[in-house]
């Protein structure tokens, strides 16, 4: 009897321990506020896993909670990634002036408590996919604040959408891929058969042949005037 209840109390006590493990790693956010808000990426999201953090200028503001596939619109397939975000956190940014490291100069009041998501994006929230680590290949969502508001914001279902952005990498790419290298694999080609032409000319030989007397007539005045040099220097010394 003494030994079975010795094991019942173990087991509480690691129960306990767990317990305590675990709301030291979340944080206590358990008991935190939180809001939700949808991002549309039209690019790969390859690499983008569930839990990956959401970070605003290098702080974590939310995690990932879901990724999808929409139906293609007008603009393609479109991947609704939606993320969870830490309430106390946007709503602290709602109490700086809107113009506070944000790119503008005029000020806001505060804001009554409430859904924080859809007033940042009003302040120019924009989204990106960001690399993590290029040893693991592994993204994270990008946040910023530019000061302003970017087409296409709006309600998806019941939750706010933030406005998703190409990153620098992205839109080199769409512009490599939008070139035609044939075309102008054909535009060099020209130019090279001209430019053999023009030289293969005689005009182009004679040209070359009479520059070429010219420079050795030059070299030959260089060495007459450095050898007049010497004497003249002396002559005027003298006088």
């Amino acid at each position: 009897m003494r030994a079975q209840a010795l094991r019942v109390g173990l087991l509480a006590l690691l129960g306990a321990a767990l317990l305590a493990v675990a709301l030291v790693t979340v944080g206590g956010r358990w008991f935190g506020a939180t809001e939700r808000a949808v991002m549309h990426f039209q690019s790969s999201v390859w690499g983008l896993q569930v839990g990956a953090p959401v970070v605003l200028r290098g702080v974590q503001v939310g995690r990932v909670v879901a990724i999808g596939l929409a139906p293609a619109g007008a603009q393609g397939l479109s991947l609704p990634v939606t993320a969870e975000f830490d309430a106390a956190l946007l709503r602290e940014l709602l109490r700086a002036p809107a113009g506070a490291g944000m790119g503008g100069t005029d000020s806001a009041p505060a804001r009554a408590p409430g859904p924080a998501v859809q007033a940042l994006v009003e302040r120019g929230l924009v989204a990106r996919l960001a690399l993590q680590s290029l040893l693991t290949g592994l993204l994270y969502v990008d946040l910023d604040l530019t000061g302003t508001a970017v087409a296409s914001t709006g309600v998806t279902g019941e939750l706010p959408r933030i406005p998703t952005q190409p990153t620098r990498l992205q839109t080199l790419q769409s512009q490599l891929e939008g070139l035609d290298l044939a075309q102008i694999g054909r535009d060099l080609a020209a130019v090279t058969a001209s430019l053999r032409e023009m030289l293969a000319a005689p005009q182009a030989r004679q040209a070359l042949g009479r520059a070429a007397e010219a420079a050795q007539a030059l070299q030959q005045l260089a060495r007459a005037l450095q050898a007049e040099a010497t004497p003249l220097a002396r002559s005027a010394q003298a006088t």
